[in-house]
């Protein structure tokens, strides 16, 4: 029985978790460095990156604003107006979860534990004592997003949801979420600091499913995101 912990989330697994380390990824000025094994240091500039980093604010609600963003981002609205809207939009993400996992209880109720370094701040108040309790303090504003609600939210939207982790010393690691499957593109979340921000297909940037693959390779997703398309 192995037991995953993301930004102070804990539950049980019937399985291996899905993990595998990426290169140490360090960024600076105008460029990306990704350091690979070996004494070679590759350098490139941020415009040869698809991806950019988006902060969806914070006060306990990183993690599910970026994602409310990210939803949003997949019905066609725009950043700007998700963003604008990210009130409501988290407000509406986290019923729609509670809701979610009391109505699947049975799939839901043996993957949670109770998590010795949750506080009333990670909680947004009082410390859930029970997984029905869990399940309310969803639906407060300021509660932070853990594993277990991120597999709910994955299986809910029907979409892979990889949270790329930066640890201490500077590597960082993928936690892959949700349907194998799932033909829809992986939503990308950048962990740092006890901090989610949603990480964002630049716009108009095109990139092939081979090509695709290749640079999620080579940059912080690995194949672990590759296998989303």
């Amino acid at each position: 029985m192995s037991k995953k912990t993301v930004a102070a989330g804990s539950w049980s697994d019937q399985g291996p978790s899905a993990v595998a380390p990426l290169p140490d990824l360090a960024v600076s000025g105008d460029q990306v460095i990704v350091s690979k094994p070996g004494p070679v240091t590759k350098r490139a500039k941020v415009d040869d990156c698809p991806y950019v980093i988006v902060d969806c604010g914070g006060q306990g609600n990183c993690g599910w604003n970026s994602l409310g963003v990210a939803m949003a981002l997949q019905r066609g609205v725009s950043l700007e107006t998700a963003k604008s809207d990210i009130a409501t939009t988290t407000k509406t993400l986290r019923s729609d979860i509670c809701t979610h996992l009391k109505r699947h209880e049975a799939d839901y109720r043996h993957l949670w534990v109770p998590n010795p370094e949750e506080t009333t701040t990670t909680a947004g108040g009082p410390v859930p004592d029970s997984f029905e309790s869990w399940c309310e303090s969803i639906l407060r504003d300021g509660q932070w997003l853990c594993g277990l609600a991120l597999d709910a939210i994955s299986r809910r939207c029907g979409v892979k949801i990889v949270v790329v982790e930066e640890r201490d010393d500077g590597s960082a690691f993928p936690f892959v979420f949700g349907p194998s499957k799932s033909r829809k593109p992986p939503v990308i979340l950048y962990l740092r600091n006890e901090h989610f921000q949603l990480v964002k297909r630049r716009d108009g940037h095109i990139v092939s499913p081979r090509n695709g693959k290749r640079l999620l390779t080579q940059r912080q997703c690995q194949t672990q995101i590759a296998r989303g398309w």
